[in-house]
């Protein structure tokens, strides 16, 4: 038995959020190791963790509910760093560059 008409779809991609979209903004960015996070939805209660290009995590802090968040990790290297903020329901991860 031979089956010459057979073929097979699979997803190629997935959906991603980007930027301002995903409700979480850093600024300045570039910067000198001070910035702030500022989320769209500060109603609960969020852990935001930084790690630097290795994946080592340098800061971690629970914050309670407010929408800006003020972050000094200007005693590490310049370089480029992920921003990682978790509510419990979503992980938002964006890119913050140290000079």
């Amino acid at each position: 038995m031979w089956i010459d008409d057979a073929s097979v779809t699979l997803p190629t991609g997935i959906d991603q959020v980007l930027g301002e979209e995903n409700g979480m903004e850093i600024f300045p960015n570039p910067s000198n190791g001070m910035f702030s996070i500022q989320q769209q939805s500060g109603t609960k209660q969020q852990t935001i963790e930084i790690y630097n290009i290795l994946g080592e995590k340098i800061y971690s802090t629970t914050s309670d509910t407010k929408a800006t968040y003020d972050i000094d990790i200007s005693h590490s290297p310049k370089g480029i760093y992920f921003v990682k903020l978790n509510d419990g329901e979503k992980i938002q991860t964006e890119k913050i560059v140290v000079q």
